[in-house]
């Protein structure tokens, strides 16, 4: 699955309307509507704050035109969300009303802006496993311990030093196998593995 690769802002002027396209990773409806609130809540004084989710893996999906003329805000934001192919991903675009009808046309074509630069401004990377392991081993294993992360390009986040060594690391699950499969081959029995967790996220 394809998500945003970071929150974004994308802001323009149409016919003295100014139009603030905001992208965010959300994984489930509340994590979307907190986000949508968020953008009411920093800016109290807009005249609309259009928005669309697809959430869940894209399974659930709402759009709304937030007082615009049905059809013409909300369902353009969650076209431009299909168009890219991403989902787990809530964009809102705020209007700040300059005096000028835009029309039915106009409006479709100033969401859409909107959306489109906020999710080019995000960019986007894929949703991936990641597993949080610990591994323990002797103190005359540690260099070659830290030598093997730092090959994998992995950075423990925690270090236990008692009576024997023990460190946590993250990583990719795809990442985890040919790790094991070293760890067994070359210290067949000094080595203690444990998997303590796994979560779907963005790959970073």
């Amino acid at each position: 699955m394809i998500t945003v690769k970071k929150d974004s802002i994308f802001e323009f002027t149409e016919k003295k309307s100014v139009f603030i396209g905001q992208v965010f990773y959300a994984k489930t409806v509340d994590e979307a509507m907190e986000k949508v609130q968020s953008v009411r809540n920093a800016h109290p004084d807009a005249t609309h704050v259009c928005w669309a989710y697809s959430v869940c893996g894209g399974t659930q999906r709402r759009a709304s035109d937030d007082g615009e003329p049905q059809g013409t805000a909300g369902m353009p934001i969650l076209h431009v969300l299909d168009t890219n192919g991403v989902a787990d991903v809530v964009c809102t675009v705020t209007r700040y009303f300059g005096g000028i009808l835009l029309g039915a046309g106009g409006l479709v074509r100033a969401y859409s802006k909107g959306a489109a630069g906020a999710v080019e401004e995000a960019g986007k990377t894929d949703v991936i496993e990641y597993k949080t392991i610990s591994v323990t081993y002797g103190y005359d294993l540690h260099s070659s311990m830290e030598r093997l992360f730092r090959l994998e390009e992995l950075e423990p986040f925690d270090r236990d030093f008692s009576d024997k060594v023990t460190l946590y690391v993250e990583m990719p699950a795809e990442k985890f196998p040919a790790i094991a499969q070293t760890l067994e081959e070359q210290w067949y029995g000094r080595t203690e593995v444990v998997e303590i967790s796994s979560e779907i996220r963005r790959r970073t």
